[in-house]
């Protein structure tokens, strides 16, 4: 019987430490590059599509102007909630037919005043194997896939698995 006390108890203990450890991976996961001066502005806004400040933007995690210290770009409390506006921003291109295209969206979103736009589609176009004019559908592979290759451009490595899956389940 102190045998079968023992085992329930190392048994439950072991429960209680794996919920711990999944409860610390689970909030570990939802980052924040704030404040970290040393990366790309993209990054420490938590931004990764470098989306340009907007009063009228509405998005979740967004940090109010009075304490966003870029002032230009969005900033976001957590990296998941700047990927999860980039995410949102071009399903709502392509849902409203506003742009349909690689080279609608790009055109739209890096203007030739601040960017080579016809750089950037080409590189995304290339990243998805796709021509720069071939009708997009928003569904969850496209929109991952366009978020994905533009942070590369924005911020210079892509979205993760893992990051484009957070964001996605906040749109």
């Amino acid at each position: 019987m102190e045998k079968q006390k023992t085992n329930w108890l190392i048994i439950l203990g072991f429960a209680f430490s794996m919920i711990w450890l999944f409860r610390r991976q689970i909030f570990a996961k939802y980052k924040s590059y704030l404040g970290q001066n040393s990366l790309p502005r993209g990054l420490r806004n938590n931004n990764p599509g470098n989306l340009k400040y907007v009063a009228s933007n509405d998005w979740t995690g967004k940090i109010p102007l009075a304490q966003n210290t870029d002032k230009t770009f969005e900033q976001f409390k957590e990296f998941r909630y700047g990927v999860a506006a980039l995410l949102k921003l071009l399903r709502k291109y392509i849902q409203t037919g506003r742009a349909t295209t690689i080279r609608g969206i790009i055109t739209l979103y890096a203007p030739t005043t601040e960017n080579n736009t016809s750089n950037y589609i080409q590189t995304v176009a290339a990243r998805l194997g796709t021509s720069p004019d071939s009708p997009l559908q928003a569904n969850e592979n496209t929109l991952k896939a366009l978020a994905k290759v533009i942070a590369r451009v924005e911020i210079g490595r892509e979205l993760s698995d893992t990051e484009l899956k957070h964001g996605y389940h906040l749109i």
